[in-house]
């Protein structure tokens, strides 16, 4: 009998185990943070870094440095060009949750909760 019931709690502990890695995981901010770092490392291995920055300190104008950055966009690889796409829609994503946790940002999408009587 009670070999039966340490049977049972190692099967069970070993399903609540399965179940809590699996939504370690797949946690969205997992799977955001992973896809941004791997974009970026891709950005890494195939932009020159220190030559972009080298021309953007060289454009004078807020316009120039615009029309650097669209040129220099659209005259990349394909691979390039996703990367930097989906980096943005991931840095866009990320600041939302973080507008998220801060109590400023929520005073300002609904202001009234913060005046409820105790």
């Amino acid at each position: 009998m009670p070999d039966q019931s340490i049977q049972l709690k190692e099967t069970v502990m070993r399903r609540v185990r399965f179940i809590y890695y699996m939504r370690m995981i797949f946690n969205p901010v997992v799977i955001e943070g992973t896809l941004f770092v791997g974009f970026a490392t891709v950005l890494y291995f195939t932009v020159s870094i220190g030559d972009i920055i080298i021309n953007t300190s060289n454009q004078q104008a807020l316009f120039g440095y615009f029309s650097y950055l669209g040129q220099a966009f659209f005259h990349t690889r394909h691979i390039v060009q996703a990367a930097t796409v989906f980096m943005a829609i991931g840095a866009v994503l990320v600041l939302k949750r973080a507008s998220n946790n801060f109590k400023i940002f929520n005073m300002i999408k609904n202001p009234m909760q913060f005046f409820r009587p105790a």
